[in-house]
């Protein structure tokens, strides 16, 4: 195969069943009834999770219904509000859905937050297939349909377990059951894997804004849980961790950390790019070109994804051996959090 289909298609293949894997077995993790396929050692972000699996789940129509049924049982864990900062920073696609799948959850259990993605008018130029590898005949589900999704028959089959909360993985999800679903909640989980930070680090981090998590935290750095260190004007915040293993016998969690948005946000923009009819029609160099380019526009945002694994900057590289490069950047990538 050439060059110029291997990009566009082996890579994308690649980089679309590996995405894959990779929501499934955190999913998994957070109750969804299946089977992992790697192993996650990172902190999972619910909001980031479901973000990113409103457009890969499109792939995976046993997927996609999966995570309408834990949205069913579950739905209540997540965070509308952070939800929408991240789809709206980070522009992640086919938030639309939102729509509908609060539809199915509303009229199952009358979850009411979720009614504000709600459409009473939806204006249609055109139908599409909900998932882009099943073409669907027949007779449409008619809540999908009104917001210009055409899929089969639909029921909710509550295919989940129980959070297993005690696993370290979930530890987001574990606070917010413990203190509720607010921003204290979010801000003890990442103090509790990182180590002191200045609330504009952990804002950027948690996709809330810093006047939010600063206000928030001078007020819990009075109960004495939070400790605060001082910089010259600066400071930086961090958990009293053995005040707080005493008070709330939890262990200070030794998972990993990574920002799931940015590395989401990533994946998705670089399979919308090969996906493109511009990319794909034009010829092996047009598209090393385009793909150099996209990453020297991005480079900044992208190029660490605070991972081991550095992006080679495509200014290293000569323009036409690009891909090779990047295409190896990303399966380390991809192998360091948990597929390859």
């Amino acid at each position: 195969m050439d060059l110029e289909k291997k990009l566009q298609k082996e890579f994308k293949n690649f980089l679309i069943d590996s995405s894959i894997k990779i929501i499934w077995d955190q999913w998994v993790d957070i109750g969804l009834y299946g089977n992992k396929i790697g192993e996650n050692t990172f902190i999972i972000d619910p909001e980031a999770l479901l973000a990113f699996s409103l457009f890969m789940s499109r792939y995976d129509a046993r997927l996609f219904d999966g995570i309408v049924d834990w949205l069913n049982n579950f739905g209540e864990i997540i965070n509308l509000q952070r939800l929408n900062n991240i789809i709206r920073k980070d522009n992640f696609k086919n938030d639309d859905l939102l729509g509908p799948i609060s539809e199915t959850i509303l009229n199952s259990h009358n979850k009411k937050k979720w009614g504000k993605f709600i459409k009473t008018k939806v204006k249609i130029d055109d139908y599409e297939n909900l998932f882009f590898n099943v073409n669907s005949y027949g007779k449409h589900q008619k809540i999908f349909k009104k917001y210009g999704y055409l899929r089969g028959n639909f029921e909710l089959r509550n295919m989940t377990t129980l959070i297993q909360t005690e696993k370290e993985q979930c530890i987001f999800l574990k606070m917010r059951f413990l203190f509720g679903l607010n921003i204290r909640s979010d801000i003890i989980s990442y103090l509790l894997i990182d180590n002191y930070k200045h609330p504009s680090y952990i804002a950027k981090n948690l996709y809330y804004t810093q006047k939010g998590v600063q206000d928030n935290l001078v007020e819990m750095s009075k109960s004495g849980i939070i400790l605060v260190e001082k910089n010259g004007r600066k400071k930086d915040y961090a958990l009293n961790k053995k005040l707080w293993e005493e008070m709330i016998e939890l262990q200070v969690t030794q998972q990993k950390w990574v920002n799931w948005v940015m590395i989401f946000s990533f994946i998705q923009k670089i399979i919308l790019l090969i996906s493109s009819k511009d990319f794909i029609n034009n010829t092996y160099d047009s598209q090393a070109m385009k793909l150099k380019l996209f990453i020297l526009e991005n480079y900044e945002k992208y190029g660490g994804l605070k991972l081991n694994i550095l992006l080679t900057h495509p200014n290293k590289v000569n323009p036409f051996d690009y891909p090779k490069v990047f295409i190896s950047d990303v399966e380390k990538i991809l192998k360091e959090i948990g597929i390859g």
